[in-house]
C-alpha cells in the first residue's frame, strides 16, 4: 500500500487572519497587539494548553473580563474559523488518493478550536485520514518527539512522502527519514501551479520514494 502525509495549514487549507484582525480591531486592539497575540498563543494552543477564549481572557482582561467575551464570542469565533479556507484542488487530490487506496495521514500543529471546526465543516475526507494533531499528542512540530510519536504508532509510514509549508518542519521530518517536500499554497498562486506540483508528488508516491 502507498502512503503519504500532509500538513494542513497552507498545504490543504489556506490560512488568512484578515477577518479576525478586522473583528479584533473593532474591539479597540491595534494591529501590533493582534499580531503579537496570534504569535504568542500559537504554541499554547497547539499544545492544547489554551483555547482561543481562554487566551483572550488572559491577554486582554480589560476588554473581555466579566463575561464580555461571551457577549462577543460568536462574532470572534466565526472570524477565527473563517481564517481557514479549503483549497478545492488539494481536497480533490486527497479524496482521489484515498479512493485509490493510498493511506493518508494528516500531521498538523493545530489547536482545539480549529481542529473542531475542520472536523465538522471541511471535506469529509479529513476524517477518513489518520489525524496526528499536536494538541492531542502533547508535542508540536518541529520537535523530534512529534514525528517519533507518529511513527511509533504508524510504522508503515516510515519513509513516505510528506508535504509541509514550513522549512523547519521539512528539515525535522527529513531527519526522521520522511521524503519531506516543501509545499506552500502561498507560493502556488495559480491552479495550474498547484496541479503541476501535485503531478510531481503523485510520481513520488508511485515510485515509493
Amino acid at each position: 500500500m502507498q502512503h503519504i502525509a500532509f500538513d494542513i495549514g497552507n498545504v490543504l487549507i489556506h490560512v488568512n487572519f484578515n477577518k479576525f484582525y478586522n473583528v479584533m480591531l473593532s474591539h479597540g486592539l491595534t494591529e501590533d497587539e493582534i499580531s503579537e497575540f496570534i504569535n504568542d498563543i500559537e504554541y499554547s494552543c497547539h499544545m492544547g494548553l489554551l483555547t482561543l477564549a481562554q487566551a483572550l481572557r488572559v491577554r486582554f482582561p480589560y476588554i473581555f473580563a466579566n463575561g464580555q467575551i461571551n457577549k462577543h464570542w460568536e462574532e470572534i469565533q466565526e472570524a477565527w474559523n473563517d481564517s481557514l479556507r479549503e483549497n478545492d484542488i488539494m481536497m480533490n487530490f486527497v479524496t482521489n488518493l484515498k479512493n485509490e487506496g493510498v493511506k493518508i495521514a494528516l500531521l498538523s500543529n493545530i489547536g482545539l478550536d480549529h481542529a473542531k471546526f475542520i472536523r465538522s465543516n471541511c471535506s469529509e475526507v479529513i476524517n477518513r485520514c489518520i489525524q496526528h494533531f499536536s494538541f492531542e499528542v502533547g508535542a508540536a512540530k518541529p520537535q523530534m518527539l512529534y514525528y517519533q510519536s507518529f511513527l511509533l504508532n504508524n510504522e508503515d509510514f516510515a519513509g513516505c512522502v510528506y508535504l509541509d509549508d514550513r522549512k523547519e518542519n521539512i528539515v525535522a521530518a527529513a531527519k526522521q527519514k520522511f521524503d519531506a517536500v516543501h509545499f506552500d499554497l502561498d507560493y502556488l498562486k495559480k491552479p495550474s501551479d498547484i496541479k503541476k506540483a501535485l503531478y510531481k508528488i503523485k510520481e513520488r508516491i508511485q515510485k515509493g520514494w
